[in-house]
């Protein structure tokens, strides 16, 4: 069994490719966590810096709430046609920081106001706009 500092040299360490923030990786919570908000989650980080971090809980899906609901919950559809195929997008429990705070986790072929860009592939958008362009089949590709 190989221990964790053989690992960390076979993903390539942070010293080595020079950048010691985790913006566009996983961090996987560990069996033994003892934060049960945390528990079993895999967490996309969307931004981390020397100012900190901030990251979407992406393996969580809320199990009473579909886009339709959220949709009508936030009043964005009652002036635009939703194209059913945006019916199919996930809502997902994004964290336990902020709960009443939304984002769009989507690739790189959308950017709305208040878009940030992860990677090359991965933007997170927070604005209700965002959720209308969805509806309206206008959004990302990929969400």
């Amino acid at each position: 069994m190989k221990d964790c500092d053989e690992t960390v040299k076979e993903m390539g360490s942070i010293k080595e490719n020079n950048n010691p923030y985790m913006a566009g990786k996983l961090l996987l919570a560990m069996p033994s966590m003892g934060d049960f908000r945390f528990e079993k989650s895999v967490i996309y980080i969307c931004a981390h810096d020397d100012q900190g971090a901030m990251g979407l809980v992406i393996n969580n899906p809320l199990p009473d709430l579909d886009f339709q609901e959220l949709l009508d919950q936030l009043k964005v559809t009652s002036d635009i046609k939703i194209d059913i195929e945006a019916l199919n997008v996930p809502v997902m429990n994004g964290g336990p920081v902020e709960g009443a705070r939304g984002f769009l986790l989507h690739s790189s072929d959308f950017s709305g106001e208040d878009t940030i860009q992860v990677d090359s592939k991965i933007h997170v958008t927070g604005t209700l706009d965002a959720l209308k362009e969805v509806a309206k089949g206008n959004g990302p590709k990929e969400r």
